[in-house]
């Protein structure tokens, strides 16, 4: 099973369980993608196609804007689940793209706010992946609004499964980790600010390792 990213703000990206992944037994491609605004159906239909150019089996969305909820199987035989955006502004929107091959295997699909969607996945024997999908308040809204967003995401992080990934944009810098931490790696982007510093402590407590600082790689491919 891999992970990739595909976005450019994307912070967090975790596979925790108990019992160590079959690697040799099939791989799970799963990406993440900020849309930054999907207006409609022209839109979903130009990032399906863009889509056929890279191997994601699982591609998870986020401020897709999208205005009501919707599930629908498209021509190839993958399936896309999208959430609603909330309120009059369209804001946050969650969504998730499974392949045809993946499809069969997905169990749910529970979207807890406009900011947060959980998908649930059967691997082989009894065990299972979380996908959480998050899309976090910007650094203008208030602590109110991202103290919200973490509870709403503690929701997420408490339904059962053998492994998890979170992953999507958290709009904040961790930088690189501190003395003492075990969960923030050495090759962050940038110095960290105040939701970095929630992000932080909130992937330490919940023991969940912040993948984009664990590899070395160069500046200009780094994200924020």
């Amino acid at each position: 099973m891999t992970a990739e990213c595909n976005s450019s703000d994307e912070k967090l990206l975790r596979i925790t369980g108990s019992r160590k992944p079959s690697w040799n037994r099939s791989k799970l491609a799963i990406c993440t993608y900020n849309c930054r605004s999907m207006a409609g159906w022209q839109e979903l239909n130009h990032l399906m196609e863009e889509r056929k150019k890279i191997r994601c089996d699982v591609l998870g969305l986020c401020e897709t804007r999208w205005k009501t909820e919707a599930s629908k199987r498209w021509q190839d035989g993958c399936i896309v689940r999208l959430g609603k955006a909330e309120g009059v502004r369209s804001v946050g929107g969650i969504g998730f793209i499974v392949s045809k091959e993946w499809a069969s295997r997905v169990a749910s699909c529970h979207f807890i706010s406009s900011r947060i969607g959980v998908l649930n996945v059967n691997l082989s024997g009894k065990a299972t992946l979380k996908i959480v999908q998050t899309y976090a308040p910007t650094s203008t809204s208030d602590d109110d609004e991202v103290e919200e967003f973490y509870r709403q995401l503690d929701k997420g992080l408490a339904m059962k499964s053998t492994y998890t990934v979170v992953m999507g944009d958290f709009n904040a810098k961790v930088g690189h980790g501190r003395q003492g931490e075990e969960y923030v790696g050495r090759f962050g982007m940038g110095e960290r600010n105040e939701r970095g510093e929630r992000l932080a402590t909130m992937a330490e407590a919940r023991q969940l390792y912040i993948g984009n600082s664990l590899f070395r790689k160069r500046e200009r491919k780094r994200w924020t």
